[in-house]
């Protein structure tokens, strides 16, 4: 649809393909990224790219796990995203014409996210210990780095300059795994040094409030 809400129509018409999400703009505008179910492949999801009106919708990778969570480089060349597989889940990318798939990792990772110089991807990872620690790593998979450490932290987003990332935060015991307790805002320096929480949402006995997916304003 336009931006004042005007001429809105279906993005998928494509009967072979089902439920589009995690929708992301290219950066130079013209494609979109996503995944949705596919028929052909059992009913799972895949990702998938299209013209920025919808046209031309294609399966863009050749896994044969389910898929998410696409996130585009910062050139528009590749997409990096998740595959459901044994033992468990892992960050690969691709390029936009669905050519040199390679998978990077090959642990519990998950929400891919590019540097803005597109030489890192931050992501989410299960350590032993049940809890999600936010990493990064070089674009090819080496140099792979905690960043936080001993919490349920997840939504990486990285600052303009690729100086710090934002993230969320489950501020509960991290023995207890509850989902009731705050999410908080933290943001980290690239390096894994100076994390600091920078929302207090608190609770109370009657309510519990969320800090979630942070995002930083662009450098004008």
């Amino acid at each position: 649809m336009n931006a004042d809400g005007s001429n809105q129509r279906p993005f998928l018409t494509d009967a072979a393909f089902a439920s589009p999400t995690s929708l992301h703009w290219s950066p130079d505008g013209h494609f979109v990224g996503f995944d949705a179910y596919a028929d052909s492949v059992g009913n799972r999801r895949v990702i998938m790219i299209a013209d920025s009106d919808g046209s031309h919708a294609h399966r863009l990778t050749s896994s044969l796990s389910d898929e998410r969570w696409p996130s585009w480089s910062p050139d528009g060349t590749r997409i990096a995203f998740m595959t459901f597989g044994l033992p468990g889940y892992s960050i690969s990318i691709v390029n936009r014409d669905g050519t040199a798939q390679r998978q990077l990792t090959n642990d519990f990772d998950w929400e891919p996210e590019w540097s803005p110089d597109g030489t890192q991807i931050a992501f989410v990872s299960l350590s032993a210990s049940r809890t999600t620690q936010i990493f990064v790593m070089r674009e090819d998979g080496s140099d792979r780095l905690a960043l936080t450490t001993g919490a349920s932290d997840f939504d990486p987003a990285w600052s303009p300059d690729g100086q710090q990332l934002a993230y969320d935060r489950s501020t509960d015991d991290s023995t207890s795994h509850s989902s009731n307790g705050p999410e908080e805002i933290f943001r980290v320096n690239s390096n894994g040094q100076a994390a600091l929480q920078i929302t207090s949402s608190g609770s109370t006995p009657t309510t519990v409030s969320r800090a979630w997916s942070p995002a930083w304003k662009p450098t004008p």
